[in-house]
């Protein structure tokens, strides 16, 4: 859980259900990650897991794309550390947005239109919210590539929307529905 008030309630639940204790990704567990940032404990447990397995499924270096509530980017070094990123709103947060205090705007389905000029209102929100955000990561993939010298690397993305989207970015990105749930169960073996 990264919504740290549902954690324990959860885990009192998988008990009571299974019989189980839960192990929490977090500061103590061993992930195999190094995490290379200001402040470690901060990181989400979902970013530790979708690293951990994008290490272990895809090798290292790699990019790794988490679009959920926030849309994150980030890297992974040629050691398999976990080296930072970027934080923005995720897809959904944007066009809720964008709808919420738009008072002409309404919300539209997340297709891609046929073209990025588009000619009515409800395209022209589907060219800035699908387009939009498959351009901007493509942006981050192409400056993440400068900032580390990399050329080439795996790309992945995950979460309920990133197929809709990255199927129109100009990078070769792979899409694994399982991602983080493939890093939890890395890390339970890890930790048993």
């Amino acid at each position: 859980s990264v919504v740290p008030k549902v954690t324990r309630p959860l885990m009192e639940a998988v008990k009571t259900v299974t019989g189980t204790r839960c192990l929490i990704v977090g500061p103590g567990i061993k992930t195999g990650l190094d995490i290379k940032i200001d402040r470690p404990e901060t990181l989400g447990a979902d970013i530790v897991a979708g690293s951990v397995a994008a290490c272990e499924k895809y090798g290292c270096p790699n990019i790794t794309i988490f679009m959920g509530t926030a849309t994150v980017v980030i890297y992974n070094d040629k050691n398999g550390a976990y080296c930072g990123g970027a934080i923005m709103p995720g897809v959904s947060i944007s066009l809720d947005a964008l709808t919420k205090h738009g008072a002409l705007l309404s919300s539209v389905d997340l297709v891609a239109p046929k073209k990025a000029i588009c000619t009515n209102t409800a395209d022209c929100t589907r060219s800035g919210v699908v387009l939009g955000n498959a351009f901007m990561l493509d942006g981050f993939i192409d400056k993440f590539k400068e900032e580390t010298g990399i050329t080439d690397c795996p790309i992945i993305s995950t979460g309920g929307l990133s197929k809709q989207i990255i199927k129109n970015c100009k990078n070769k990105i792979i899409n694994d529905e399982n991602l983080i749930l493939d890093g939890l169960r890395i890390i339970s073996e890890r930790n048993n």
